[in-house]
């Protein structure tokens, strides 16, 4: 068993209302989580199909974003699978500044795979 305790007093009371910017973001995002979890489902090795489908839509919407998409192949259990690695220059003035963030689009033989990473 590992634990982790956070620093400072935990947040108690109702939340603020989501600016109409921040429930844009929430909109994009629960269509995201639907699309990847629902709408493909399950992306594991036993569902090789939905993991491509997966890489194609992150993919896509990574590319609509005005990200560079590149991919490293590697095979796993015979199968060829991709990692995405996207790019997006900084803005001037923090052209120097680096923002690294990973995540898996896979998932657990059985499941959804709807907040692995979002937790």
């Amino acid at each position: 068993l590992f634990t982790v305790k956070m620093p400072g007093p935990a947040f108690v009371g109702p939340l603020p209302p989501l600016t109409p910017n921040q429930e844009e973001i929430r909109a994009q995002l629960q269509r995201h989580v639907t699309a990847l979890a629902h709408d493909i489902g399950v992306r594991s090795d036993k569902a090789y199909a939905n993991v491509q489908r997966a890489e194609r839509y992150i993919r896509t919407q990574l590319l609509r974003f005005g990200y560079h998409v590149e991919s490293q192949e590697f095979f796993a259990g015979g199968r060829l699978y991709h990692n995405l690695e996207a790019t997006l220059p900084g803005v001037p003035g923090y052209a120097h500044e680096v923002v690294v963030l990973g995540a898996h689009f896979d998932t657990a033989e059985e499941a959804p795979g709807a907040d692995d990473n979002a937790s």
